[in-house]
């Protein structure tokens, strides 16, 4: 019997699989890719902000932005968006905010990822 593809809140599950051809395999592999690489993100662009490293935390900022397009995640999409805006224009002043946004998305993101895994392998 097939699994019923659903939407979480962070991402959105049929758009992706639309997205990559409607090939499961590649889904479970880009999912399982993605929380692997990115369970330190977040801390990896907090560590550059404490560091002034502004350009490269929005570097990474705008490849998260890419990323979560792919997964279809627009909260994580509009999150990194407005955290590498705020980079971009040194708003030091608005940039925790923006991380903390980010990185609360990010969780969520993860959350929700390993929990859509763990039920493609029940």
């Amino acid at each position: 019997m097939e699994r019923k593809q659903k939407q979480t809140p962070s991402f959105d599950l049929e758009r992706m699989a639309r997205l990559m051809g409607g090939n499961p395999a590649l889904v479970h592999e880009v999912l399982h890719t993605f929380l692997i690489h990115h369970r330190t993100t977040g801390r990896q662009i907090r560590l550059w902000c404490e560091q002034g490293e502004l350009a490269a935390a929005e570097r990474l900022a705008g490849r998260m932005e890419a990323i979560a397009g792919t997964l279809a995640a627009e909260p994580m999409a509009h999150a990194a968006h407005e955290l590498q805006r705020m980079l971009r224009q040194k708003r030091r002043e608005s940039i925790e905010g923006a991380l903390r946004t980010f990185c609360r998305a990010l969780d969520t993101l993860l959350h929700d990822i390993q929990a859509e895994l763990a039920g493609a392998r029940a």
